[in-house]
């Protein structure tokens, strides 16, 4: 799916059921989440982020945050809690509506549309740290893979880089070169990717595509782009039915972290 499709689809989510389209939680479907409830998950995602970061003995300065693929604000609203200033960004025009009415935080927290498959509309080593989760999955991998370098290209030279990605489904041995469940009109799978659709109907409807990527694929993006790996653990962010990771980066070698990995679980969930 190209971009200009993909934000047609995630705009149409964003007027019908943005909140479940976010995070599909049993029984939330059908505009049936408490959007208190559901800002608090955002709240505590946080900080477990900055728990881990703190354990890995990571401590970005607190001066800009990015939320990439910022939604409705569940994100950039608690990181405008622990940064001065906070930008989301996100393809959907319907998204970035909801989000400006959402903001508690005044001109702290500003929101930005971007179809482009880059941000150009960001500085370079501008935020102290860039943060991604339960977006790039959304997109075919060649998309993931340039963001990756762009968040590097806007990460500060201290600042610090954290994303999310699945693997594969939880019972994929070997995902399959031409998965059969892959849209038809999809470009051919990455390498060591695959695509699974969620949402089908006679008719026109917002879908919403899961895509994985190999760890070894995504460590080679990270290094070709100029960053190096601090840690790889193993999240559930992508749901139970896949094999998920969260990857921490930098742009500068952590004399006692850099190019480690693990398979233990993400102590932010």
């Amino acid at each position: 799916m190209e971009l200009p499709e993909l934000a047609r689809h995630w705009d149409a989510f964003a007027r019908s059921d943005p909140l479940w389209a976010i995070l599909t939680a049993p029984d939330t479907r059908g505009n049936r989440w408490d959007p208190q409830a559901f800002f608090e998950t955002g709240r505590r995602e946080i900080a477990g982020l900055l728990q881990l970061l703190e354990e890995l003995s990571l401590s970005p300065q607190r001066g800009i945050a990015l939320d990439f693929g910022c939604g409705v604000g569940r994100l950039s609203q608690a990181l405008a809690g622990h940064f001065e200033r906070v930008v989301g960004v996100d393809i959907a025009a319907g998204m970035i509506e909801r989000a400006c009415r959402e903001n508690r935080h005044g001109p702290r927290v500003r929101y930005m549309r971007n179809e482009r498959g880059d941000l150009a509309c960001l500085p370079d080593s501008e935020f102290d740290l860039v943060y991604c989760n339960i977006v790039l999955q959304h997109m075919e991998p060649r998309f993931a893979k340039s963001y990756i370098g762009e968040f590097l290209r806007v990460l500060s030279p201290n600042g610090v880089l954290c994303f999310q990605l699945p693997e594969r489904r939880a019972h994929a041995v070997d995902p399959p070169a031409h998965p059969a469940s892959a849209p038809a009109h999809s470009a051919r799978p990455a390498e060591n990717a695959h695509a699974d659709t969620d949402v089908a109907g006679p008719s026109w409807q917002p879908r919403m595509e899961m895509w994985g990527t190999s760890p070894h694929e995504v460590e080679r993006w990270i290094a070709s782009a100029g960053g190096v790996l601090v840690r790889r653990v193993e999240d559930s962010a992508a749901g139970p039915g896949w094999l998920s990771h969260r990857y921490v980066v930098t742009r500068m070698a952590h004399p006692r972290h850099a190019h480690s990995s693990t398979a233990t679980p993400s102590t932010t969930r």
